[in-house]
């Protein structure tokens, strides 16, 4: 996740089965009327693409953590760090 100006990138590996990166979610996370954690959350159901679910984590787990890696980088680069 990198910050533009007003907008966000954010790019993912290892939550889909090849890496990914969406325009609409991209959009969805400058929204600043929202919380972090709901930019976070509706980024995620935006990505047209189904999680990963294999033996080492469930596609709710992936997607779990995809949401609370987005929100942790929302913060912390609105925070200046």
């Amino acid at each position: 996740l990198v910050r533009e100006g007003g907008s966000f990138r954010a790019a993912a590996s290892g939550a889909f089965s090849h890496p990914v990166r969406h325009a609409a979610s991209e959009a969805i996370l400058a929204d600043r009327a929202l919380s972090a954690q709901e930019r976070a959350a509706a980024a995620a159901q935006a990505i047209p693409h189904a999680f990963l679910e294999d033996f080492r984590a469930s596609s709710v787990f992936r997607r779990h953590l995809f949401e609370l890696a987005l929100a942790e980088g929302l913060r912390a680069l609105e925070a200046g760090r």
